[in-house]
């Protein structure tokens, strides 16, 4: 009997070492293809929502911002984050840990040929870890690579007054979305540029006064000249008148 259970489980271990040996070279530079050929991206979206939520797919984003403060609609923006070419033979896991988001990804759960997840808190960075695995049954579970995806979050400061001027709008702080916290003193900034709109009033009304002020001085000083050559004439005429005399 005790013959028997040993040769029932030298069998088994034979078993299991040949299923793990069929995991050649060619099943894994197929797994390593197929996983190089997974692509994961994000997208920035919008969604238009009237004042009760109700959602409005056939109005635009940009035609509900057209219409300024009496737009009755509110533009929501939102991402996707996107995974695309998962084969058969692999699936990925997505992991965001401080949403306690984990989900695995079979290529029949793709929709045209992409899964997306709508992440539509903007206003936070968040981080999301994708890992590959097999699926074949010659390789099964082994991790083939990974990939990270990085949402950003909305930056409050691209809305103020100090981004509309030339030399803020395209710094980082100006930038709509930002990956990393955006710490700027917007206040002294705009003391700044204050200070140097009325210094730049001031130049111009100092040129214009001088502008002014040099045509007063050529007509003052042509008048001068006139009346001094008429006083010689007048000299020189009587001098004449008493020479003859």
């Amino acid at each position: 009997m005790r013959k028997k259970i040993i040769l029932i489980l030298f069998i088994m271990f034979l078993g299991i070492k040949g299923v793990y040996a069929e995991c050649d070279s060619k099943a894994r530079l197929d797994l390593n293809t197929a996983a190089a050929n997974v692509k994961t991206t994000y997208e920035v979206n919008a969604i238009v929502l009237d004042d009760d939520g109700n959602v409005h797919p056939e109005v635009s984003a940009d035609d509900a911002l057209a219409l300024g403060e009496l737009s009755p609609y509110i533009v929501a923006n939102y991402f996707t984050v996107n995974v695309t070419n998962v084969a058969d033979n692999i699936y990925v896991t997505m992991e965001n840990i401080d949403d306690n988001i984990f989900q695995t990804i079979y290529s029949s759960d793709l929709k045209n040929g992409v899964y997306t997840y709508e992440q539509h808190d903007v206003n936070k960075i968040k981080t999301f870890n994708f890992k590959i695995y097999s699926n074949n049954d010659q390789c099964p579970d082994e991790e083939l690579g990974s990939k990270t995806v990085i949402t950003p979050m909305y930056n409050d400061i691209s809305d103020t007054e100090l981004c509309t001027y030339e030399n803020h709008k395209d710094k980082f702080y100006c930038q709509v979305y930002v990956t990393s916290p955006v710490d700027v003193d917007v206040a002294a900034l705009m003391v700044e540029e204050r200070e140097k709109v009325t210094q730049s009033g001031n130049t111009s009304v100092s040129a214009e006064d001088n502008f002014n002020f040099t045509p007063l001085v050529v007509g003052v000083c042509s008048g001068l000249a006139l009346v001094i050559l008429i006083v010689l004439i007048i000299v020189i005429i009587r001098r004449r008148r008493r020479s003859t005399l």
